[in-house]
């Protein structure tokens, strides 16, 4: 997902240091980018993170749909 994708997902914008910290921890890493205007860079999730939560691959987490069901995003 790009930032601004990351962004209006989550209702709030996500600051350089929040992206700074996760590359350093090996959460994400920076992806392809994407052939749209400002051709914006994408971020994936690594193998760390996959480890660190126990999960198989980046399919395992949760859609938007059971996020919102959750509580954890707005239902918009």
């Amino acid at each position: 997902a790009t930032r601004a994708e990351i962004e209006e997902i989550r209702g709030v914008a996500v600051s350089r240091g929040t992206i700074d910290q996760l590359l350093e921890l090996e959460w994400i890493r920076f992806g392809r980018r994407r052939m749209t205007p400002g051709r914006p860079v994408t971020f994936v999730v690594t193998q760390t993170f996959l480890d660190h939560f126990s999960l198989e691959s980046a399919r395992d987490l949760p859609g938007l749909k059971e996020l919102r069901a959750a509580g954890l995003l707005d239902n918009r």
